[in-house]
């Protein structure tokens, strides 16, 4: 097997982790159940609420949100390459060979536009607490995540998917 044939079947970026998988991106698995109660262990009227079912429901939330950011950035240059790679596909080991290049440049740029994006986070959600009442904010949030949920199932984890994982 010569070098080229062999890059093309090793490239340098490697497959998802199963973290990253968008097939494991499922309700079950989203940080809305966590804000949700989140928002109802918070004092109401007469009630005093829960600070346990509050304090665990923020780990839980930070915990997804975490395992969320990671698997975004991790499924980054995944896509790219295979994007890039269908492309290529039939138009022999070189050319794909050649092709790895471009997607690793195209998902460092994207990369580091989301990081950018991301940073922003810290700003707005302390403002949002500032601005709005807090259910309002965690509802806002909630809206936010089964967005996102639903986006990452539309373009990957359906059947029929655009760039299916």
């Amino acid at each position: 097997m010569s070098s080229v044939t062999q890059e093309v079947h090793s490239p340098q970026i490697p497959g998802p982790l199963p973290l990253a998988d968008p097939a494991h991106c499922r309700p079950g698995r989203s940080i809305s159940r966590p804000l949700v109660g989140v928002n109802f262990a918070l004092p109401a009227g007469g009630d005093q609420g829960s600070f346990w079912a509050f304090f665990i429901g923020f780990l839980a939330a930070f915990a997804f949100s975490g395992l969320g950011n990671g698997s975004t950035f991790r499924q980054i240059p995944v896509i790219f390459r295979d994007q890039h790679m269908r492309e290529a596909e039939g138009r022999g080991a070189e050319v794909q060979a050649a092709v790895l290049k471009q997607p690793q440049m195209e998902a460092g740029a994207v990369t580091g536009f989301s990081s950018a994006i991301a940073a922003y986070g810290f700003f707005f959600i302390p403002a949002m607490f500032a601005a709005m009442a807090v259910t309002n904010t965690l509802w806002l949030f909630i809206g936010f995540c089964a967005t996102c949920l639903a986006v990452c199932w539309w373009f990957y984890a359906r059947k029929g998917a655009e760039a299916p994982s």
